[in-house]
């Protein structure tokens, strides 16, 4: 039969050899841990990389599509500012010519009436 000092020592030994196998395990369970955090951080900052660089694939994209966008539109206003100028000036040279036919005929009807 064992006595009370085997009893002790064994369970001595039983946790000494669960502490060596308890800090193993802890330290191949950090290990890995730290593994997994570093794979995981580079698989997040790659996607995130990957994410970045689409969305400014895309607004580059959209600014080429806008730039593309406003020049037709400034080109238009160019036209349309061209043709309200060319109109300014055919109304201005439409008055003058309408007073120089007012001019004209008052001075037709004036030499009419000195040769009446």
């Amino acid at each position: 039969m064992l006595t009370k000092e085997d009893l002790q020592a064994i369970a001595e030994l039983i946790d000494f050899r669960f502490s060596k196998s308890e800090t193993k395990l802890e330290a191949n369970f950090n290990s890995k841990l730290s593994k997994l955090e570093a794979k995981l951080e580079n698989k997040i900052e790659i996607s995130v990389n990957e994410s970045e660089k689409m969305i400014l694939d895309e607004m580059d994209r959209y600014d080429i599509q806008n730039e593309k966008r406003f020049v037709r539109i400034e080109t238009r206003l160019d036209r349309i500012e061209e043709t309200v100028n060319t109109v300014k000036l055919e109304y201005e040279i439409v008055n003058i010519l309408a007073k120089t036919v007012r001019e004209l005929e008052e001075r037709i009807l004036r030499l009419e009436s000195k040769i009446a």
